[in-house]
């Protein structure tokens, strides 16, 4: 994947006047991602209630993953969307601009490198560390928290059986245990074009489960109007997420090459 495709400094309007871009297409595209989106786990947090005040977790919601990796994921959007950004454009729901700001200083000061040579791109983004009393505030300020984990894959970047690729990293991990156990109502969100262990979904009480996919420039509308009901999340999963990957039928010999 190129600089430019994960460049996080190209916006939507600045697409739109790019004459090579379609508005239809474009609408087209946000119509089908919020369509493939899939919504594991539900108890009513979703659709979010009208002027919610929502609290966004993990620099993915703003450093967004819009495309896998490869010769079919290579590829220059004239723009990207993000979640951060399409639920303020929303108006829908209060964003956490305290918090938010917080992450925009730490992705300043940490830009996610999208590496640049074949095969060795990032599965994932080192995240930002929140201390208790960050995410206790947040929580005293918001009715509704939104942990966004992100993961990348694709050809000759496959997935591994390691923390940050496969598996939640300790710092996701402890993420998702502390905002889940200061938030009355969490919700958990994939950005992901690649299946990744879940098990960890049922050790923390999340009251909602959203798979969201690697869905191209438009996705993080597609995304916002997925949670705040625009959109029905009507995807099912195309393949089957083992509770642990010891139970997958390919466990014993993927990878070998003498298989």
């Amino acid at each position: 994947m190129s600089h430019e495709t994960m460049s996080q400094h190209s916006t939507a309007a600045d697409g739109l006047a790019d004459r090579r871009l379609d508005p239809r297409l474009a609408a087209k595209a946000r119509e089908l991602a919020a369509q493939g989106t899939v919504l594991l786990r539900n108890d009513g947090v979703l659709p979010l209630a009208l002027e919610s005040r929502v609290a966004l977790f993990g620099r993915t919601a703003k450093d967004w993953l819009a495309v896998g990796y490869g010769s079919g994921g290579d590829v220059n959007p004239p723009y990207i969307s993000n979640l951060t950004d399409a639920l303020r454009e929303s108006g829908a729901v209060k964003v956490d601009e305290e918090l938010a700001a917080a992450y925009d200083r730490f992705s300043e000061e940490h830009p996610a490198d999208p590496g640049t040579v074949w095969g060795k791109w990032p599965t994932h983004y080192p995240e930002l560390d929140l201390d208790d009393e960050q995410i206790n505030a947040a929580a005293g300020r918001n009715d509704v928290a939104i942990v966004v984990i992100g993961r990348a894959a694709g050809e000759d970047r496959d997935a591994e059986l390691a923390p940050g690729s496969y598996f939640l990293t300790e710092q996701e991990e402890s993420l998702i245990a502390r905002v889940s156990a200061a938030f009355e109502r969490t919700v958990a969100v994939i950005d992901a074009g690649n299946v990744m262990d879940l098990s960890w979904a049922e050790r923390y009480p999340l009251s909602a489960l959203v798979i969201a996919w690697a869905g191209g420039m438009e996705s993080g509308h597609a995304l916002a109007d997925v949670l705040t009901g625009v959109t029905e999340p009507g995807g099912r999963l195309t393949a089957s997420i083992a509770r642990r990957y010891e139970d997958a039928p390919s466990a014993q010999n993927f990878g070998d090459p003498d298989v």
